[in-house]
């Protein structure tokens, strides 16, 4: 993968990192009785995790990265569906959310496959048209 989606794709997931930081910051606020704070820690977890990991793709680059990767979304996909059967899916728009959730999670890893695949390769001559 080229350096073009290494840098858009991990632009993107930097920001999308920031943004459950942010929400699990906001849902951390939420009155103690309702299980939100608990999602919102699920949520900074998460994009603690993302963030930490795509560095550390930047940093060192290592094989390993695209599984925790993975795995990490993976736990955060469980925990959101668990998370959504407390009362039973009520609408179609909270199993759209799923995809999108899923969606997300896709992009955080499609992120830190692309800027470990295009640090581990060996740096390539550029070559100009000119």
């Amino acid at each position: 993968m080229g350096l073009l989606a290494a840098i858009t794709s991990s632009t993107a997931s930097y920001v999308l990192a920031g943004t459950f930081i942010f929400t699990g910051l906001n849902h951390l606020h939420a009155p103690s009785d309702s299980p939100v704070p608990l999602l919102g820690t699920v949520n900074l977890i998460y994009g603690t995790s993302a963030m930490i990991l795509l560095s550390a793709a930047w940093i060192k680059p290592h094989k390993s990265l695209k599984l925790f990767a993975l795995i990490t979304g993976a736990i955060y996909l469980a925990i959101s569906v668990v998370g959504s059967f407390d009362l039973g899916i009520v609408s179609p728009l909270e199993l759209f959310s799923m995809f999108i959730v899923l969606g997300l999670v896709a992009l955080n890893w499609f992120a830190v496959a692309s800027v470990a695949t295009y640090r581990a390769t060996p740096n390539q001559p550029f070559e100009s048209d000119a």
